[in-house]
């Protein structure tokens, strides 16, 4: 498939603002009305999983558009594919009333004015590509669809809803996920634990990576919201993805001040899932939890004959916040190492529009004193 193609796939599996599309000029007329047709729209795992049907019409309506501007400069006397202006007529809406009318079947009105308003973003299937090792196969004009894997997730499309920012994937989680692609040895016959997993994009890639390596190990995923925790679960299982196939995968709804209060059950959490890597992206955003946050990695990474590892991906929102997480870390006795990683904006594409700018570090936590044996 030619590079261009490729990364428009992509970016319509990811979601990329129609404004924001690599829509390439050097693609033929012919060349990109057949690959919408074959490559998209016929595509039978885009048609399990599609885009929110929003998007779906921003998409075709850009491309379209694309198309007519290449068919009025193009030698050929192809038509558009019915099947492409078919499926954006299929997305627009039915003929309303028109503007002004307090016509009852509106719903959404603004004081009976017959202004509809806009409804909200609608949950989305959203497909990640991405490589399992990262090589040069020495083509710059051909890409072997073959050799990359997929993940796929159902995702909110707003910041926030059900009152948790949990049910979409955000940057840190894009970054993590890249670094422990890069480094696998990493979870090479590890016990992972992963604290704030959200909708399950970084578990997917861990327990890929570790099917790839055909050495699954247990891998626990835990978050302090039961609604997110049951999409972590459904996207996991999907069966789509590797990671469906991955026999040691377990939940756990993990609230982190239970580490303040000594629960005992947090000891009998830790003792079974027994990590020897604790994951975490994007879980240092609010200053009040960061206290009950440091104090349950404090006891995961002291409960072990051998060392514990963490590593944790955040994004610096406030400076002040990631000043209070070192410091808080370093006053209970844990070491942080801020690991040299410069991400290949090609390996994942951003999801949310604007937070490739943003400033996303990744930490290595080790106990700093004597591992205790007798725990």
């Amino acid at each position: 498939m030619q590079p261009e193609l490729f990364l428009l796939l992509r970016e319509y599996c990811s979601l990329v603002p129609a404004r924001s599309l690599s829509i390439s000029n050097d693609v033929s007329f012919s060349e990109l009305n057949k690959f919408l047709v074959k490559i998209i729209l016929l595509n039978p795992h885009l048609q399990r999983f599609p885009p929110a049907e929003q998007y779906q019409k921003s998409f075709w309506k850009a491309l379209i558009s694309h198309l007519e501007q290449l068919q009025r400069t193009s030698d050929d006397d192809d038509e558009i594919d019915d099947r492409i202006l078919e499926r954006y007529l299929s997305l627009l809406p039915p003929a309303l009333p028109v503007s002004g009318s307090s016509h009852a079947s509106i719903r959404g009105e603004i004081c009976g004015l017959g202004l509809p308003l806009r409804p909200p973003p609608n949950k989305s299937f959203v497909t990640h590509f991405w490589k399992p090792i990262i090589s040069d196969t020495g083509s710059v004009r051909a890409v072997d669809v073959s050799q990359y894997q997929t993940t796929t997730l159902h995702e909110s499309r707003t910041i926030i809803e059900s009152g948790t920012t949990g049910l979409r994937t955000w940057s840190a989680s894009l970054h993590l996920a890249e670094y422990i692609i890069i480094h696998s040895d990493l979870i090479r016959k590890k016990r992972i634990l992963e604290l704030g997993s959200g909708i399950g994009f970084l578990g997917i890639i861990v327990a890929t990576v570790q099917r790839l390596l055909q050495q699954p190990m247990p891998i626990w995923l835990t978050d302090g919201n039961e609604v997110v925790l049951a999409q972590c679960r459904k996207n996991v299982s999907l069966d789509c993805n590797l990671s469906s196939s991955h026999p040691d995968v377990h939940y756990g709804n993990l609230d982190w001040f239970d580490a303040l209060e000594n629960d005992p059950r947090l000891d009998g959490f830790i003792k079974e899932c027994d990590p020897d890597l604790v994951l975490g992206a994007d879980i240092v955003f609010d200053p009040t939890l960061i206290e009950p946050l440091v104090a349950l990695l404090s006891q995961l990474l002291r409960r072990k004959d051998r060392g514990r590892m963490s590593i944790i991906a955040l994004t610096v929102r406030k400076e002040e916040t990631y000043r209070g997480f070192l410091t808080a870390v370093q006053e209970r006795g844990m070491t942080v190492e801020e690991l040299s990683f410069e991400r290949n904006s090609e390996m994942f594409i951003e999801t949310i529009e604007g937070q490739a700018a943003r400033d996303v570090r990744i930490l290595k936590l080790t106990p700093k004193y004597k591992v205790c044996k007798d725990l």
